[in-house]
């Protein structure tokens, strides 16, 4: 008999399942009854590339011709074709990458799992109240290495919202902070920065704006002017990597390969 793919086996499990399941239980199945052995230390991780290589409307690269599943949630998997129709799958059907691209395809699937969850981050942060983004700014910043963060009276912060000491060299930089919660496609302009950097002018050495939007061509030409207070401009995107790259709110379960 010919040897099974990882993609065979997978098809097979999911022939006699009555309902769709997830990398880890059609993992579970393959194993439990001896229909592929992985010589990986992290076998779901290549199963899932195989399957989303396979899987139909996945766009990442190195896609295979041929597609045996399809995604029905968040997480769950079941076969495109009916049970009664033709589904053999054939190892000329499916590619056999090596080792190196196994970890070429782990890597893409990790990046494009990376940017789902920055936009889940992104989707409960314009969740927050203006009020709650402050205070999460505030957090952040103290997470990123700020001291004495503080946030201001929300009726009078002068375009203030939070305010801190950046350690730099054997000296403390007094530093503050404005957040801007925009739900919409509004970005962040010029005037905005301008107006900013005059709250804070004479008094800190830097400013930070912060928002989960994005920021327009002027608003990031305008973030540093000579002889101005610099601005420093952190985006939706930006603090979304912020957060899984210091773990806060975020849980990383596998290490980000390199």
């Amino acid at each position: 008999m010919e040897k099974r793919t990882i993609v065979q086996a997978a098809i097979a499990v999911l022939e006699n399942a009555s309902q769709p399941l997830t990398i880890s239980e059609i993992h579970g199945e393959i194993v439990s009854n001896n229909l592929y052995t992985f010589n990986t230390p992290t076998p779901e991780q290549v199963l899932r590339v195989q399957i989303v290589r396979h899987c139909e409307g996945a766009t990442w690269s190195n896609m295979a011709k041929k597609r045996f599943f399809k995604k029905v949630d968040d997480s769950r998997y079941t076969l495109l074709f009916e049970k009664e129709e033709e589904a053999t799958a054939t190892t000329s059907d499916i590619a056999l990458p090596d080792a190196t691209s196994y970890i070429d395809e782990i890597r893409q699937l990790q990046q494009l799992h990376l940017q789902q969850v920055k936009g889940h981050i992104l989707e409960d942060l314009k969740r927050l109240s203006p009020f709650n983004f402050e205070r999460f700014s505030a957090r952040l910043l103290s997470n990123y290495g700020f001291k004495d963060v503080n946030v201001t009276n929300v009726s009078n912060d002068g375009g203030i919202d939070a305010y801190g000491k950046l350690k730099v060299g054997l000296s403390y930089m007094n530093v503050a902070a404005q957040c801007k919660r925009y739900t919409g496609r509004n970005k962040v302009t010029r005037p905005e920065i301008d107006q900013f950097r005059g709250a804070i002018q004479g008094r800190y050495e830097q400013g930070i704006f912060l928002t989960t939007s994005q920021f327009t061509d002027g608003a990031k030409g305008a973030s540093f002017q000579t002889g101005a207070v610099p601005i420093i401009l952190i985006d939706g995107p930006q603090m979304a990597q912020i957060m899984i790259d210091h773990q806060i709110g975020v849980q990383q379960y596998f290490p980000i390969l390199k």
